[in-house]
């Protein structure tokens, strides 16, 4: 994986839409949204309106540093939704060219 998750993300949209994505590319975005989650308060509606409560361990400038971050990883030039759409459509084709017989045995 680069250094620069944007540009990860975008290798990861470029290999998935061709099919040319492998194992170590799946494994190594997992890690990617792992050590980046998205920003819970991003405009998703929770039943409980309640402030989310800071790590002590987290200054607030590193805070704000990380809301930075999450907001221009996944939100910049729509890498979530373009990269979930490629997603969707290379599991789609994966499971296709496994075939209804075999999809047991890939689980």
């Amino acid at each position: 994986m680069t250094e620069d998750p944007d540009a990860f993300i975008q290798e990861c949209i470029e290999k998935l839409e061709s099919e040319e994505a492998d194992v170590g590319i799946l494994q190594q975005l997992v890690h990617l949204c792992l050590d980046n989650p998205a920003n819970e308060n991003g405009g998703a509606i929770s039943p409980i309106d309640l402030p989310t409560s800071p790590s002590p361990f987290a200054s607030n400038r590193s805070l704000n540093s990380l809301k930075s971050l999450h907001t221009d990883i996944w939100e910049r030039n729509r890498n979530f939704d373009r990269l979930f759409g490629a997603l969707q459509k290379y599991l789609v084709s994966e499971r296709v060219s496994f075939g209804p017989s075999n999809l047991c045995e890939w689980r």
